[in-house]
């Protein structure tokens, strides 16, 4: 169970924060979101216990 929410909402977080890096017209928030977006997926791939390479 706690995997599932973990998970739901890590990849709510990510699809968001991309969209922020397509849709913001600010480069900074871009830059922000997009560095964000890279620890979202880090943190799939710890849910997931595989190896970040």
């Amino acid at each position: 169970m706690y995997e599932q929410v973990a998970f739901y909402l890590f990849s709510v977080l990510t699809i968001g924060l991309f969209l922020v890096t397509v849709l913001s017209k600010n480069l900074l928030y871009s830059m922000t979101s997009l560095a964000a977006g890279m620890v979202m997926i880090s943190g799939f791939f710890f849910i997931l216990g595989a190896d970040f390479l």
